[in-house]
């Protein structure tokens, strides 16, 4: 250290101009003296930090790949670009996942022209010539008829069908608001339902367990109505079973103590001073364990072997003998460990009271409450009640609580379940789902979406369709049993007055209530004629001839009826033309603006997928040029360009990546106290040497 302190008060005594040019100094023996002390303090006292690892790009240096990423992302090596051309629609080579450059189209909206989505898919170049895909004068067909109903492609087939339907019909029909609802017509029926309120019929058939019932639960009703009738369906399956399935007790040990005599107790929560408890006071703790009774509460406490024997300080002569224990405790809601002292009130000296658990009186504080959840998952919480005194067991729970939890419960129940129709919660009941049991279900299938008629507001009752449904199948059943043949034809009584046939029955529900359907009269084609005003209908056989009759005196009617290739048609009756101008107009054609540059790739003698355009939208691509070239290569992300990037500079040989042992060496000048630290690699001890000299020559060129 003496040589260091000389050697350095030596150096720091020369001029100005005597420190870096110790080369050529006459002081040959002090420059080679100090640099030989360099070279043995810097190989005693330098400090390793580590591989400096780094790549070397573009004539800089970068300590990590983010900023590497960063500087080729900053100067443009690689470049974004906005195009219209859908990037999956594009790639060139799916093993580099490159685009095709050609078809990167630009987004100026003045190079883009309309095209349209035929009937078939494919691109037409006008919105006429997608029409034309979808109906033409060859898909226009002349139709006749007498009554309008019925159209036919001759004039003697709509003769032919004018004679065969002259008969008197009879039918059933429901009468609600003063309109008339033919009971076997789908259209019409469906219209009545229309009238009808939203409900819900349930169908449950297994326990909130998920176990066979014995006997189904069968309801109906609206919101409203479900909501109660359900809520008590469900109660005791909930109290009986379910309640434990879904609920746990959660409770918390709390031991408090009555100190005896002028013993203490002292509680060391960890960042404060100790708590001193005398006698009168009453301590508690909360401990984080869980004991499941008193007993194994109080017996661990008193357990002891988990206790430790300590002295206070100046030994027994002075101060007492006494018992500590570390505790995981509850504090403020966090888990920490304290420290609990039991000690024995002051004697004489030498220890003489010794500690002792019956110097304290224990009472069991333990706190509890009920955690009750959606399902037996338990990963919904529905609700909490507490707070409970020693209570263990889920098991332990009253009815009073269970009634409470109840109620929270089945609203979550009620809403996620009973009433919860995932993906269907806007689809209507329609006649022909109830008919084929198309039930619209609930996520467990057992509530079905229904509909309630002749509601009793003041009663809050009312009829259901789907149990109209079931209780008209058992009716039913009964009928197709028992056919009758009238006129050479199987039919079924459906009442003394009327004959069904099987397909008539097959479409058919018996309302009730006030719904009760009346017969009526008709004639024509068909038997279960629509008349919702009831002008076509009559009360008798005699007064339906009266009316047929009165409009026997028919003129043939002409229409065009246009066709798409789809068969669905619009009617006109003035000409072919119209007929197809008005079909055109009711479609609605799909279009889009595509790239200019594109359309004039596409040979428009071939057909092309409308799907398959590439200009379908706003894109961002990222392009970085190509190797040796001033071609540029196309991306769809940031990420695959940057990585084609530094590919490309690693290839190269742009890219270097090194790493270097990395010193530091610190020297203090003696004389001046100023310190001098350098970097160095390798363990090139030269190059810290002549560092520290020119920081050195620096200074004194400065001070002088």
């Amino acid at each position: 250290m003496l040589k260091h302190i000389l050697i350095a008060s030596a150096i720091s005594s020369f001029s100005s101009a005597s420190i870096v040019p110790f080369i050529n100094s006459n002081n040959i023996n002090e420059e080679e003296n100090f640099i030989e002390f360099l070279r043995k303090d810097i190989e005693e006292n330098k400090f390793y930090l580590g591989k400096q690892v780094y790549s070397e790009y573009d004539g800089k240096i970068f300590t990590s790949q983010e900023s590497l990423n960063e500087y080729i992302l900053s100067n443009s090596i690689v470049q974004s670009e906005f195009t219209s051309s859908n990037p999956s629609k594009i790639i060139k080579d799916y093993e580099h996942m490159t685009l095709d450059e050609t078809k990167i189209y630009d987004i100026d909206m003045d190079k883009f022209l309309p095209v349209y989505r035929d009937a078939f898919g494919n691109i037409a170049q006008t919105s006429q010539k997608a029409l034309d895909i979808y109906t033409h004068g060859g898909l226009v067909r002349q139709k006749y008829s007498y009554d309008e109903e019925e159209w036919f492609d001759s004039p003697e087939e709509a003769k032919i069908n004018q004679k065969d339907k002259m008969k008197i019909n009879k039918s059933l029909y429901y009468i609600h608001n003063n309109k008339y609802y033919n009971a076997f017509n789908l259209k019409d029926i469906n219209n009545l339902l229309n009238t009808f309120e939203e409900g819900y019929f349930v169908n449950k058939t297994k326990s909130l367990e998920g176990n066979q019932l014995l006997q189904p639960i069968i309801e109906y009703g609206n919101k409203d109505i479900l909501y109660k009738k359900m809520k008590r369906e469900l109660k005791e399956n909930f109290f009986d079973s379910y309640f434990y399935e879904i609920s746990d007790m959660d409770y918390q040990n709390k031991l408090s103590f009555e100190i005896k005599d002028k013993n203490e107790l002292r509680i060391a929560y960890p960042g404060r001073s100790q708590e001193i408890y005398y006698s009168g006071s009453r301590p508690q703790i909360t401990f984080a364990n869980k004991y499941s009774s008193t007993k194994d509460m109080i017996d661990d406490f008193k357990n002891i072997v988990k206790w430790s024997e300590g002295v206070e300080s100046g030994g027994a002569g002075i101060g007492r003998y006494y018992w500590y224990r570390d505790f995981d405790l509850i504090e403020n809601s966090n888990k920490v460990t304290a420290t609990v002292k039991l000690l024995p009130k002051w004697s004489a000296g030498f220890g003489k009271n010794k500690p002792s658990f019956d110097h304290y009186t224990y009472t069991n504080k333990t706190v509890s409450k009920i955690n009750t959840y959606y399902d037996k998952s338990k990963q919904q919480l529905v609700d909490s009640v507490g707070e409970f005194s020693k209570r263990y067991s889920i098991q332990e729970s009253t009815r009073e609580d269970k009634s409470i939890m109840y109620d929270s419960w089945f609203d979550e129940y009620f809403q996620k379940n009973i009433t919860s129709f995932p993906g269907n919660e806007n689809k209507l009941v329609r006649y022909e789902d109830i008919l084929q049991e198309n039930f619209i279900k609930n996520s467990d299938q057992s509530v079905y979406k229904d509909l309630l008629y002749d509601v009793n507001y003041a009663k809050g009752t009312a009829y259901s369709l789907i149990k109209s449904y079931y209780d008209w199948q058992r009716v039913k059943n009964d009928l197709l049993n028992n056919p009758v043949t009238v006129n050479e034809e199987i039919m079924y009584q459906l009442r003394p007055d009327f004959y069904a046939t099987k397909e008539q029955l097959d479409s058919f529900i018996a309302l009730q209530g006030k719904f009760n359907a009346v017969l009526k009269y008709s004639y024509g084609s068909n038997a279960d004629l629509s008349s919702p005003d009831g002008k076509l209908l009559a009360n008798t056989y005699e007064e339906a001839r009266e009316k047929q009759f009165a409009n026997a005196n028919l003129s043939l009617k002409k229409r065009y009826i246009a066709y798409d290739v789809f068969e669905n048609a619009i009617e006109s009756g003035n000409s072919e033309q119209e007929a197809i101008r008005e079909l055109q107009n009711n479609i609605l054609l799909e279009s889009k603006m595509v790239h200019k540059k594109e359309i004039e790739n596409w040979n428009w003698d071939v057909k092309k997928s409308y799907d398959s355009i590439i200009s379908d939208g706003r894109y961002l691509v990222y392009k970085v040029k190509a190797p040796k070239s001033n071609n540029y290569i196309y991306y769809s992300s940031q990420e695959m360009a940057l990585k084609a990037a530094l590919s490309n500079a690693r290839i190269s040989g742009d890219v270097n990546k090194m790493s270097l042992e990395k010193y530091v060496y610190t020297y203090t000048d003696s004389f001046t106290q100023k310190e001098y630290s350098v970097i160095f690699y390798n363990n090139d001890i030269d190059s810290a040497i002549q560092k520290i000299l020119l920081e050195i020559e620096s200074i004194k060129k400065i001070l002088h």
